[in-house]
């Protein structure tokens, strides 16, 4: 199963597998092959042990939870999901960075040239 969420320029995520589901009132996403395509081209998001923050446990099952370093650079991508990227954003700078490889390693991607810009800055 392959969902597409679209932009009015077009497709803006195009993952090899997405699932959404609602399990005790929470919603959870299942994202393979996460890519987001933006106006200087394509992201690869790399999903690696390191990007797992923490695990949580909802019906007996460990849920591995995305950083927040991670997130920031998705939703700087995503034009609907600015606000949150703010939020965030302000979080890493009030609070340290704790995972600063996981934003170089996003460096290495296919950003465009404004968030590379920032990306930096907050990493001095």
């Amino acid at each position: 199963m392959s969902n597409e969420i679209v932009n009015k320029e077009g497709k803006l995520y195009s993952p090899k597998y997405f699932h959404k589901s609602i399990i005790e009132g929470s919603e959870v996403n299942i994202i393979a092959g996460l890519r987001i395509n933006h106006s200087n081209g394509t992201f690869k998001y790399i999903f690696h042990s390191d990007s797992i923050s923490e695990l949580t446990e909802i019906n007996k099952i460990d849920i591995p939870l995305m950083s927040l370093e991670d997130w920031y650079v998705l939703y700087q991508l995503d034009p609907n999901t600015k606000e949150k990227a703010a939020l965030i954003e302000k979080y890493l700078l009030t609070n340290d960075i704790k995972n600063p490889n996981l934003l170089e390693r996003s460096l290495r991607g296919d950003l465009p040239l404004e968030l590379i810009n920032k990306i930096e800055r907050m990493l001095v």
